[in-house]
């Protein structure tokens, strides 16, 4: 009804309809109703039913499936639906939200309850990223975030507006009668994702954009060209043989396979009219003559580029670094291949006490358990120092040593022995260990060798402005890129999965010819023995640690200080204490550094603070944002 440009109550007629027919179906009509097949199922039901006149049957068929298309739009699937009562409008107060149980709550279904500005919403209740119970989370205007990685949702439309959540949220249509109950229909199965309108290709659009890599940015790049309406070409080139998957997953998942983390499908790609050119390799992007040129000598003519190449482990330089057993991990068959190799080892050595090593570590520790000795080696006083400091690389130092993990700080790696294998490693003190594999993990390379025309930054990565454009009809986005920080201004390049994802949304968004700039709080996170740490904001340079919490039970909130200004927070075991500061300091709603020493600022009233701005930002006249970029 609502593609007819008819009330959508038109909808609940031909459901009624449907539903009245249905019985008399064979199943294989009802099937071919519901994916739209009218042929098949007129043919199927002609002489099941012959008391149907064709003509009234078919005008049934015809409109059946656009009534099943404004219903696969509002629940994501078709089938039965039943109406839940919500409560009163008078049980939630803006800017509150509660989480409705459908049914048994063994079943685990349930949708989340929303008051925006005196406006109800019914959404679905678990972050389409990971699955986190957005009732835990935060209500920031007319955006419910994640607890856990601050995924961001509009509850006006269920749209996904913050990464790292593709998806958006599914909506259900909701009610208010004359007693003041809310009504919200909702599916007998609630879908786990929602779905939004996307363009296809039009043949008469000539125009072409080549996206250049295969990764977070890459993927919602397409996409959300596609959601913008672009109808011309999009080529994804990448080197990969696998289409875009959870990169974060490999070092905390070890050997996990490729299919369990994908990101999109050949089906999504192939229903949008994305091209995916897989492990394919790029040899040149020629930006002055605007041609990306392939391995295999064939030339892509585009009218705008995203580079989005990512970056490369740094390899290890030092005596013996091309044995057998040595690995770094980027890619789904590194990630098995280490767990291949570390399977069967009685002793692995990793080198690098940040987080790709630490993940690694822990992975390796927790799967072999009392059968490996796991030894990491790293050249700081503390793990996870450059980014966590001292004080908190000590406490989780501790944490890994109580799970069987043994340390070496302040060391660096001399050389490795072995014939053909590595059978040690060798550290600068002289010190000899003894390893059937290595994991190194000593930080990245941008990849950007490839690119021609464009002038490049010291470490290889691509200057880019708050837009992310690098040049005249080029972008780049993810890890190569370096742009103006918007809360210090300064150039930053941040190698955050969470961050390389909302570049791809906003270049997609400026590609699209919808101006739009970077201005998202960086987040990301890690996991190790079953403990998660949260990290918001962008600390280098930090002059001041101030600690909330036990240290001790790692059940803490760090601010990090420059100039008496919050910079960034670390968190474990505190939900949503990292969604919360992000909006915070999204907004200017931060305490001093003074003001969280002396006691009368916490997360708590952060937290409170930030809900008032929220629901004052929200009542205004003219709304809140309305689902706008970060």
């Amino acid at each position: 009804a609502e593609y007819m440009g008819a009330d959508p109550v038109m909808f609940c007629s031909a459901r009624s309809l449907f539903k009245r027919v249905l019985p008399r179906l064979r199943a294989q009509a009802a099937v071919a109703i519901v994916s739209g097949n009218t042929s098949r199922a007129f043919h199927s039901t002609r002489t099941q039913m012959p008391y149907f006149s064709r003509l009234g049957l078919g005008c049934a068929l015809v409109s059946l499936p656009v009534a099943f298309a404004y219903q696969s739009r509002a629940y994501s699937e078709g089938g039965a639906t039943r109406e839940i009562d919500a409560g009163h409008v008078d049980d939630l107060k803006d800017g509150e939200m509660k989480e409705i149980v459908v049914g048994d709550p063994k079943d685990k279904q349930s949708f989340l309850l929303v008051r925006v500005a005196g406006e109800y919403y019914a959404i679905g209740s678990k972050c389409t990223h990971y699955g986190a119970p957005l009732v835990n989370g935060l209500l920031a205007g007319d955006e419910v975030h994640c607890p856990w990685h601050d995924a961001g949702f509009n509850v006006r439309t269920g749209d996904s507006v913050l990464a790292p959540a593709l998806d958006g949220l599914p909506k259900y249509p909701l009610k208010k009668t004359a007693d003041g109950r809310l009504l919200v229909t909702v599916p007998s199965e609630l879908p786990k994702v929602g779905t939004r309108r996307m363009a296809r290709r039009d043949p008469q659009n000539q125009r072409v954009f080549v996206i250049v890599g295969g990764g977070a940015a890459a993927v919602t790049a397409a996409e959300t060209l596609r959601a913008d309406g672009f109808t011309g070409r999009i080529v994804m080139v990448t080197q990969e043989n696998a289409l875009p998957y959870d990169r974060t997953a490999l070092s905390k998942n070890m050997g996990v396979p490729v299919e369990k983390i994908g990101l999109r499908d050949q089906q999504f790609f192939d229903s949008h009219d994305i091209e995916v050119m897989k492990d394919v390799r790029v040899t040149e992007v020629d930006t002055k003559g605007k041609k990306v040129t392939l391995a295999n000598g064939q030339q892509l003519a585009y009218d705008t580029v995203l580079l989005a190449t990512g970056a490369t482990p740094r390899p290890p330089t030092v005596p013996g670094s091309k044995l057998k057993g040595i690995y770094t991990l980027r890619t789904p068959a590194d990630s098995a291949n280490i767990k291949s190799s570390t399977a069967t080892a009685k002793k692995v050595v990793v080198i690098g006490t940040s987080f790709i090593g630490m993940e690694s570590a822990a992975c390796i520790k927790k799967a072999g358990g009392a059968n490996v000795e796991v030894v990491v080696v790293g050249d700081q006083d503390t793990p996870f120092q450059h980014v966590l400091g001292s004080e908190i690389g000590s406490a989780l130092q501790r944490f890994f040593e109580d799970n069987g993990v043994t340390i070496r700080t302040s060391r660096s790696l001399k050389h490795f022995e072995g014939t053909d294998k590595v059978t040690a490693v060798v550290l600068d003190n002289g010190e000899r260990i003894e390893a059937d594999a290595v994991v190194v993990g000593i930080g990245v390379v941008p990849n950007t060798s490839v690119i021609k025309g464009l002038s490049l930054e010291r470490d290889g990565s691509v200057p880019v402005d708050m837009f992310l454009k690098a040049g005249a009809n080029v972008y780049a986005a993810g890890d190569i890129a370096r742009y103006p920080y918007w809360l210090s201004g300064n150039s930053v390049r941040i190698e955050h999965w969470n961050v390389a994802q909302q570049h791809g949304r906003v270049a997609a968004h400026n590609m699209a010819g919808k101006p739009s700039t970077y201005n998202s709080v960086p987040f990301f996170w890690s996991m190790f023995f079953g403990k998660g740490l949260r990290y918001a904001g962008h600390g280098a340079g930090y002059d001041e640690l101030h600690i909330e919490g036990d240290l001790k039970q790692l059940k803490f909130i760090a601010y990090y200080l420059k100039n008496n200004t919050v910079v960034a927070a670390a968190s474990m075991q505190s939900d949503p204490a990292c969604t919360v500061i992000a909006e915070a300091m999204k907004t200017g709603m931060m305490p001093t550094g003074e003001e969280l020493k002396s006691g009368r600022e916490n997360i708590e009233t952060i937290k409170k603070r930030v809900k008032a701005n929220s629901v004052a930002s929200c009542g205004r006249s003219g709304g809140c944002c309305g689902g706008g970029q970060h």
